[in-house]
């Protein structure tokens, strides 16, 4: 991996953890889900 690149995924950390930090602060009643494929995972919401 080259400095560069490095650099670019250091930063995209930084907007990760924000994502997380808002994700976390909304107030959605949404229990521990057991899905693994991405469309269970996305109807379980729905349906929520």
């Amino acid at each position: 991996m080259d400095a560069a690149t490095t650099v670019k995924a250091y930063k995209s950390l930084s907007q990760v953890e924000e994502a997380f930090r808002c994700y976390k602060s909304i107030d959605l009643k949404v229990r521990p889900i057991y899905h693994y494929q991405g469309d269970r995972v996305k109807a379980h919401i729905f349906l929520c």
